[in-house]
Formats: structure tokens, C-alpha cells, sequence
């Protein structure tokens, strides 16, 4: 398992002086005709909140802000702070998440907002999508030192997981449940839906390397939520390596790599071993044709998630 890392808790906006975005200048601009809201009271309710002295009271009018005004941004950011400190990470991420997408609405710079968002899913083990969202934090405030930190902390942590030019290639479980659900195709192996992950092993061998558990994690906690969805199918881990090296040797290690994914998902996670089938196809449905580069060779190697029986 992956090392666990301190989690910042930011404070409401206004503690944080070196963001402080002066919100409540302005407020009522930042609402549409059609909303029926009351932006001059909701800014009265984040400053009585950020008067108060329990993180109860300041939920609460927090809260009251929000319903007086679904697109204060900073009631928002605040609110989402509260259920944060309370530990309650999906609604805290909830109210990010919204805090976010009403800045990018009104055309607004609002970076502590990505900043706490990308702290909500570091907790939550949704290190994709707080990378996203340190990523758009940093390119509105680039010098924030705190992201800064994690930032590079990330960079250690899943030295692995970035390609050389930078991109981070870890999915969270949503992003494996979507690609399923909505019918991703790979046009390469076949017509059912599917999801390639990087999964890394020893080298010339089926042993799934530590920098690979929270990947595993991740697809273990995606395929229980569609196994348990009741539907009965069967998913396919197909394992695939590079063009490299002979024919017959790719063939039975991509076979015994991806029984070994299947293995630690059964004895570590105790998905159901009926439901999920293992094919290896070695070196002959590449993703990238005639590799030269390393990354593209990585982007080869790979244990890829079929709904369905797969392709024979």
C-alpha cells in the first residue's frame, strides 16, 4: 500500500490571506436573472459564519449561505471546509466540486477552490482528479507553495505513474467505471467496452510491483461496484506486453500477468473469482504499433479491463 501523507486542512477562505478573493465586493453581479437568490444576505451569512466559534455554528450559516445564494462561490468553498474538517470527504468534495464549477461559470480566477478540492480527493484516495485539480489550482496560482509541496510529494509517492512527458497516468476508480459503463470501445482488441490500466511488474516476471497496489486498489473498488450491480456479466482481464522479444514467451507471461492481477483481487479484495475471466494476448494488440519510444512501449504493457468475454 501506498505510504499515507498528512492531509492539509485548508481554513475558510479569508484565513488563507495570500488567496483572500474579495467576494463579497461585487456579489450580486456574479448571479444570473433567472436564479431567484438573495446574494447580499448570503455574503451577511458567510461573515456571521466566519464569526462563529464551532465548526457546527459556521456549517450552519454556511449552509444558510448557500440556499440564499447557490452561487456564492465562497459560501460554497466554505461549506465544503466545514464537512472537511468534520471528516466528512464526499460532501466536502460535493461542495468543492460546485464551488469550482460556479467560478469557472461566472469567469472567475478562484484557485483556493481547485486547492481544496485536489485536498478533499488526495483523502479520498482520487489522487487522478486531485492532480486535475492541483494542475488547474497552479495555473491560476502558480507560486501557492502548499501545492507546491503535495505536488512534488505526488511526484515521489507515484514516480511510476508519470510518463516522461509529465503525464500522470494513475485512474481513479471512477474513471474505470465510467470507461466501462459508458461503452469506451478499444478499437484495436475488439468491440466490447474497455479500459486499459498501467500496472507494473517485476521485470520478466507475473509479481505486481508495490508502486502497483493503488492501482489494483482502485480497479478492485470499480469491478465490486459493477459485480455487485447484479447483472450477472463477466469481466475480462486481458493482459498485453510490448513487441518486444518472442512470440510464444509475450504470449504465456501477458496470460500469467493477468492471472496474477485476478489473484490479488480475489485473495485481497474477495471479488468474485466466477466473474472474472483472464486472457493474455502477448505482443499482437499493441496500442501503439511499432514502438520506439520507452512511453510507448509502456503504453503496450498494460492489464486491460473487458466487459465481456473479450475477443478469443
Amino acid at each position: 500500500m501506498m505510504p499515507s501523507i498528512a492531509i492539509r486542512s485548508r481554513r475558510p477562505v479569508p484565513f488563507r490571506a495570500a488567496l483572500l478573493l474579495t467576494l463579497a465586493l461585487g456579489q450580486a453581479l456574479l448571479v444570473g436573472p433567472a436564479r431567484a437568490a438573495d446574494p447580499v444576505r448570503s455574503q451577511e451569512l458567510v461573515s456571521q459564519g466566519l464569526a462563529a466559534s464551532t465548526v457546527d455554528q459556521k456549517l450552519a450559516l454556511f449552509q444558510q449561505a448557500v440556499e440564499a445564494d447557490p452561487a456564492n462561490v465562497q459560501a460554497l468553498n466554505n461549506l465544503g471546509s466545514m464537512y472537511q474538517e468534520k471528516g466528512d470527504l464526499a460532501q466536502a468534495r460535493r461542495w468543492y466540486e460546485e464551488a469550482v464549477r460556479q467560478a469557472e461559470l461566472q469567469g472567475k480566477s478562484y484557485p483556493i477552490g481547485y486547492f481544496s478540492l485536489g485536498d478533499a480527493c488526495y483523502a479520498q484516495k482520487r489522487y487522478q482528479r486531485a492532480w486535475q485539480a492541483y494542475q488547474k489550482g497552479l495555473a491560476l496560482a502558480p507560486d501557492d507553495q502548499e501545492t507546491l509541496a503535495r505536488v512534488e510529494e505526488m511526484r515521489r509517492q507515484f514516480a511510476t505513474y508519470f510518463d516522461s512527458q509529465g503525464n500522470f497516468l494513475l485512474k481513479d476508480p471512477e474513471e474505470i467505471t465510467r470507461g466501462l459503463k459508458l461503452g469506451t470501445r478499444n478499437m484495436v482488441v475488439g468491440e466490447e467496452p474497455s479500459v486499459d490500466l498501467v500496472v507494473e511488474f517485476e521485470y520478466d516476471s507475473d509479481e505486481i510491483t508495490a508502486a502497483s497496489d493503488q492501482q489494483v486498489e482502485n480497479l478492485a473498488a470499480a469491478l465490486k461496484e459493477m459485480l455487485d450491480a447484479g447483472t450477472g456479466e463477466t469481466l475480462t482481464l486481458a493482459g498485453h506486453t510490448d513487441e518486444r522479444g518472442a512470440v510464444a514467451y509475450n504470449l504465456d507471461l501477458s496470460r500469467r500477468r493477468a492471472e496474477a492481477v485476478k489473484r490479488r483481487l480475489v485473495k485481497d479484495y474477495a471479488l468474485s473469482p466466477d466473474r472474472l475471466a483472464t486472457k493474455g494476448y502477448g505482443k499482437s494488440h499493441p496500442k501503439v504499433p511499432k514502438a520506439t519510444s520507452e512511453d510507448d512501449h509502456r503504453r503496450n504493457r498494460r492489464v486491460e479491463i473487458i466487459r465481456g468475454a473479450g475477443p478469443p
